[in-house]
């Protein structure tokens, strides 16, 4: 009797410990893990460390339980910090540095996968203005950073491209109380790390009154130009960390008839369109990850 009262009386002893909570650094923890500053030291701030491992592969397990009835099989919530970045056979199961928590079948990430970049057209001194007889002209871009673009992120990426277009001057009427309006366009034409190219088309108007019956003729009079319309390209494709991507961008100004100079610069006339005015409008290309 005297045996049975001793284990009953070590069972009560040990319950206690058993539903313990575990503080660290304090001794009244306010919940079943609590670690607090070091006692004493105020100014300084710890931090938990995660066990730390490098993962291949977010259908992988990679790590061990240490329960020997557990058959190596770890249990949901989990919680890890991978230090690896990798792109396994199937792009969708590439890990990246961060928190990891498996959730029985993969480890589910537990930061936001972010991405964006925007390439902007390059500050000239003076405006962007195409000729009808140069043919194709390149619009540059400020690529002294990110570029070739390098994605961070294995998945779908969205591709924007913005472009302006503003008419040039249109010709003068020959009399009074007459008004020319007409129309000037282009053919931007976009080109994604060298494939197909893709073609935007720009159109804008111009327009000149000259209203002076009853007023001077040489300065009763309205010009419109450079009327500029924005035009959006938006593509998505599927882009790799492991590679490096590239583009470019022309603009052809066609002929234009009824402009001057057929959309050409003379003397003391300028019948070309605009692409940029003195940097204010500039074309850019953006490229954002929406894989997830």
């Amino acid at each position: 009797m005297k045996f049975k009262t001793f284990l009953f009386i070590s069972f009560l002893a040990i319950a206690p410990s058993i539903f313990a909570q575990v503080g660290v650094n304090t001794a009244t923890p306010e919940g079943a893990l609590d670690i607090s500053s070091a006692t004493g030291i105020s100014n300084i701030k710890n931090g938990f460390v995660y066990p730390v491992v490098a993962l291949d592969d977010v259908t992988v397990q990679e790590i061990n339980n240490p329960n020997p009835s557990s058959s190596n099989v770890i249990v949901q919530g989990t919680t890890v910090y991978n230090t690896n970045t990798n792109t396994p056979t199937n792009i969708a199961n590439s890990v990246y540095p961060g928190i990891y928590v498996w959730n029985g079948s993969v480890w589910v990430p537990q930061f936001s996968k972010r991405d964006n970049i925007i390439f902007e057209q390059i500050s000239l001194a003076t405006n962007t203005r195409p000729s009808s007889l140069l043919g194709d002209e390149a619009i540059l871009f400020d690529v002294t950073s990110n570029y070739p673009f390098s994605p961070k992120y294995n998945g779908s990426y969205k591709i924007k491209l913005t472009v302006h277009y503003g008419g040039g001057a249109i010709d003068a009427p020959t009399g009074t109380q007459y008004v020319n309006f007409g129309a000037e366009e282009g053919e931007f034409t976009f080109t994604f790390n060298g494939g197909t190219p893709k073609t935007i088309n720009a159109r804008s108007f111009s327009g000149y009154n000259t209203d002076d019956l009853f007023n001077n003729p040489a300065t009763d009079h309205s010009i419109y130009t450079n009327n500029y319309t924005q035009t959006f390209y938006v593509m998505e494709s599927e882009l790799e960390t492991n590679n490096t991507y590239t583009f470019s961008l022309n603009f052809n100004q066609e002929n234009a008839p009824g402009f001057e100079e057929d959309g050409n610069i003379g003397a003391g006339i300028d019948g070309r369109g605009y692409i940029t005015v003195t940097n204010n409008i500039k074309c850019t290309i953006e490229f954002t990850y929406i894989g997830e």
